[in-house]
């Protein structure tokens, strides 16, 4: 042990020295550290240490060295931790931990390690097996003794070599199998010709189909031939695929019974691609409730006017990378929706009355080329089930949508907006039809309110949010924020402001949102230690916190947290360059319990205090 301590802390200097330039002496003193607490057996605080300047190195130091010296010194804080793990008898953690290095490093030399941590596992899962069994079968010793002896044809007397498969009920080896992914799946038809017969015999469990990675058209079709005829449940294939093969594949497959179905890399280069597609969404039986796609050659029009005729039981739509129809759309009064409060124009009413009813309860847009209001509208009055809905990088201004949310989908619980930055404002003067919109408005008159009714002004959305997320949001204000929280402030648990300019310490004054557990306000500039310490007061529930980038987050602010934050676990202060070592100190001293991921990176810390935080932030429930 003193010579593995003593070789690893070498090669570990050396590598410091040798490839950190200025980083050097301070990476030098974590190590030295580190070293210290090894000697002493205090493992958990050097599996911490060691874990976090992992992930300094990742988000700062990385950019001072080549990719060799990185993957140098990631791979020699991995021999730490899994020593650590292996003194600390976490060898179930030690496996976990090989598995993702391999995938990292496949080389031989840490399928070695893993091959040395091995054995123990397997001892204390055999004997869970055992009592597992001893359970089901009411502590039958003898009935237990029976299955030991029934060994493979192949005579050996060690348990290692027992093929349970031929030993367990028919019943369970399918209920085992079934629970596994479809890479698992493939790894056990390799594992013996009896496996593979079994396995490749019972259709049943090719029902559940994820491909990830280079992937061609035959491999798809020998994964579904599988099937011999029973109906596909689950489809993901996350790769590039030409996108007039696959769907033909599905349309000689049995897709009556198919209830997911994710394409979001989907290749399209003619018209026969959407008439193949319509032909399987028409396949698709009642069961069919998750639909994911993403192909710029298929139109968000098409779309849900497909889905809304084919597959109205649908409740998950994921579009991504689409286009709008070239449909002249009524565009009368639409710059009135650029103020708050302000009605849905008659244009809007008539042109959604005929169109069929939505089910959907989760709605997500990416990248929606040539999205306007009209075509959000659409679909969000015809869709009162709504739930969750996501919009990103949205081309729509927050102000009409706003508008139109406040007419329909009075459950919707959980909404992300994210703004295209390419965008202006106001977007609807983007559409060339319209030739009477009006030039773009400042954003402190878009957000007058046009009615004098006292009511209107000092009401708001009505819709009791438990998830907000307005992500770099320009039109976004205190006033605004207000509005669209000003039913949700007993009910909000997630709110995300990241990157929103308008806000100041004024909208933390007033709210007060007691359920409130993750709050992001990263890059908010605007807001000060006053807002900040305010805020905190009261909310006595929070577990995650984003201030990063904020020069307002002071020693005081770190203190408010401590007292008031109580269930806090993850807090990140990158880029919060007010704080100094006393006041990070004295915020970790004051802690109930540690927290389970500190972010210091791009801070004005000094070394000895970056170290007495990493070796008190848990990682891994260590």
């Amino acid at each position: 042990m003193a010579s593995f301590i003593f070789l690893l802390s070498t090669a570990f200097s050396r590598i410091l020295s040798t490839y950190f330039g200025t980083h050097s002496t301070s990476l030098h003193i974590i190590q030295q550290k580190g070293e210290i607490l090894y000697q002493h057996g205090q493992y958990e605080q050097v599996y911490r240490l060691v874990t976090g300047m992992q992930d300094l190195q990742r988000q700062h130091w990385d950019k001072n060295q080549t990719r060799e010296q990185y993957h140098r010194l990631q791979q020699l804080c991995f021999r730490y931790r899994l020593q650590c793990l292996v003194q600390l008898g976490k060898y179930q953690q030690a496996l976990q931990l090989c598995k993702l290095i391999v995938k990292c490093y496949p080389n031989c030399n840490w399928y070695l390690v893993s091959y040395d941590y091995m054995e123990p596992p397997l001892d204390k899962a055999w004997q869970l097996f055992r009592q597992c069994y001893m359970f089901l079968f009411n502590d039958n010793e003898l009935h237990w003794h029976q299955v030991v002896r029934q060994v493979t044809p192949v005579q050996v007397t060690s348990y290692f070599y027992l093929d349970l498969v031929l030993v367990l009920p028919c019943e369970v080896v399918h209920s085992i199998f079934a629970l596994l992914p479809l890479d698992s799946l493939v790894r056990c038809s390799r594992v013996s010709h009896t496996w593979r017969k079994l396995l490749l015999s019972t259709p049943l469990l090719w029902q559940h189909l994820y491909f990830d990675g280079s992937l061609s058209a035959n491999t798809v079709d020998l994964y579904l031939s599988r099937l011999q005829g029973a109906p596909l449940t689950s489809l993901h294939i996350n790769c590039d695929l030409d996108a007039e093969t696959l769907l033909s594949s599905l349309c000689n497959s049995n897709c009556t019974q198919l209830q997911v179905l994710d394409l979001t890399r989907l290749h399209c280069v003619n018209r026969n691609g959407w008439l193949l597609f319509q032909k399987v969404i028409y396949s698709t039986g009642k069961a069919f409730k998750k639909l994911k796609l993403g192909s710029s050659s298929f139109k968000l029009d098409d779309i849900m006017d497909l889905v809304s005729k084919a597959c109205p039981q649908l409740e998950l739509l994921d579009l991504r990378d689409c286009f709008t129809s070239q449909t002249i759309l009524p565009l009368d009064g639409l710059a009135s929706l650029e103020h708050i409060c302000e009605s849905l124009p008659i244009t809007i009413n008539n042109y959604v009355e005929h169109l069929p009813i939505l089910g959907l309860r989760q709605l997500e847009l990416s990248d929606i080329h040539g999205l306007t209001i009209i075509h959000l509208a659409s679909i969000l009055l015809r869709s009162p089930c709504l739930v969750d809905l996501t919009l990103r990088n949205c081309l729509v201004n927050i102000i009409p949508i706003v508008n139109v949310l406040r007419h329909c989908c009075p459950d919707l619980a959980n909404f992300v907006y994210h703004r295209n930055q390419l965008g202006r404002n106001p977007i609807i003067e983007h559409n060339p039809i319209h030739s009477s919109v009006s030039p773009t408005l400042p954003l402190t008159m878009m957000i007058q309110p046009t009615t004098s009714s006292n009511d209107r002004i000092h009401s708001g959305l009505l819709q009791s949010w438990k998830k907000l997320s307005l992500i770099q949001t320009r039109a976004l204000t205190n006033d605004l924020l207000h509005y669209v929280l000003f039913g949700s402030y007993h009910t909000i648990q997630s709110l995300d402001l990241t990157g929103s300019l308008g806000l100041t310490d004024e909208c933390l004054f007033n709210m007060i949102p007691s359920s409130l557990e993750e709050c992001k306000l990263a890059g908010c500039m605007n807001i000060t230690t006053l807002g900040l310490c305010s805020f905190l007061q009261n909310t006595p529930h929070l577990r995650i916190l984003d201030v990063s980038g904020l020069s307002g987050v002071t020693d005081m602010v770190l203190l408010s947290i401590a007292l008031h934050c109580r269930r806090l676990v993850k807090l990140n202060l990158t880029l919060c360059r007010s704080i100094t070592d006393t006041g990070l100190q004295l915020f970790i001293d004051t802690l109930d319990s540690p927290l389970q991921e500190l972010g210091l990176a791009r801070t004005n810390l000094t070394t000895p205090s970056l170290t007495y935080a990493m070796c008190h932030i848990q990682r891994d429930d260590i």
